[in-house]
């Protein structure tokens, strides 16, 4: 039964091959560079990955979660454009060879809570060719199962820490490929609670709100009258 399946790998094996030989291939990839997050970045996760945190929800039920794997860097690319595809197994793109940092949160039941996504992304400007480098910190939320009380939950909060190069103006902080959706809201009152400096994703239809501080990560999300947050 296998064998059609490894006659299929080894005539698209042969046709990349052969596109090869025949001088169609793009060429390597051209580095352009390195970029590495500056602390100031870093400190937006402010996890060690050791840490419990506590949140309490809606009901008033109290939620312990945990890092199962800690914090971790990545080293990674940062592609600003294409400049080569053809239509099997050919490409060539510039990049800058980036790092990039993470850390989850499970609650006592194993399910992901929060995801963290710490990077330098690239806005390519088509006209110009101009590069504007930046670091965008990428809070996800996971989907939750009864046992969580908060059923069906998702959201996202992304928020640039820093700009390297260049400079993002109205226009392109609303450029799809920014991808920032947040606004620094500074003080404010949540679920009853005094929180400082915080930044909020912007809602749209059936999303929910999550908020964040610097110092503290993430403080709550949820809804009016379904939500969690911080309680230590």
């Amino acid at each position: 039964m296998k064998r059609p399946y490894i006659i299929i790998i080894f005539m698209l094996t042969l046709i990349a091959n052969s596109c090869h030989k025949l001088g169609g291939e793009c060429g390597a990839d051209i580095k352009l560079g390195e970029v590495q997050l500056n602390e100031d970045s870093k400190n937006f996760i402010p996890y060690s990955g050791n840490e419990e945190l506590i949140f309490i929800d809606h009901l008033g039920i109290k939620h312990k979660l945990k890092s199962l794997n800690g914090r971790k860097l990545v080293n990674s690319r940062s592609i600003t454009r294409s400049l080569c595809l053809n239509e099997l197994f050919d490409s060539q793109y510039e990049y800058y060879k980036s790092q990039s940092e993470e850390i989850a949160f499970t609650d006592s039941y194993g399910n992901q809570i929060f995801h963290i996504n710490l990077s330098t992304d690239i806005l390519n400007d088509e006209n110009t060719n101009e590069n504007t480098i930046y670091d965008l910190i990428s809070v996800n939320l996971g989907v939750y199962n009864s046992n969580s009380n908060i059923e069906q939950l998702g959201g996202e909060l992304r928020i640039i820490t820093r700009e390297i190069q260049g400079q993002l103006d109205q226009n392109q902080m609303q450029n799809t490929q920014i991808r920032a959706n947040s606004i620094f809201i500074g003080d404010t009152i949540l679920y009853n609670r005094n929180f400082e400096n915080i930044y909020k994703a912007k809602t749209y239809e059936n999303s929910k709100n999550l908020y964040y501080n610097k110092s503290k990560g993430l403080i709550a999300f949820g809804s009016i009258d379904k939500f969690w947050v911080l309680d230590n």
